[in-house]
């Protein structure tokens, strides 16, 4: 059951169900901000930052559910 997560949204809160179209949109949408904070710590990685890479390692693993 490990995967990406999100806050819920509005939406959801309203009673209101998501589409199979919604739920890939969002599923992108994830997929392209934890590539973007991933790629983020490699580059903070690779100029020896050692405290932003660890935080934006950080911000990786609350994106994810393990």
């Amino acid at each position: 059951m490990a995967g990406l997560t999100a806050q819920q949204s509005i939406a959801a809160q309203l009673d209101r169900q998501p589409t199979e179209a919604s739920t890939k949109r969002e599923e992108g949408r994830l997929k392209s901000k934890f590539a973007a904070t991933m790629a983020r710590a490699k580059r903070l990685d690779a100029k020896g930052d050692r405290t932003g890479c660890t935080a934006a390692l950080n911000e990786a693993k609350r994106m994810y559910i393990l």
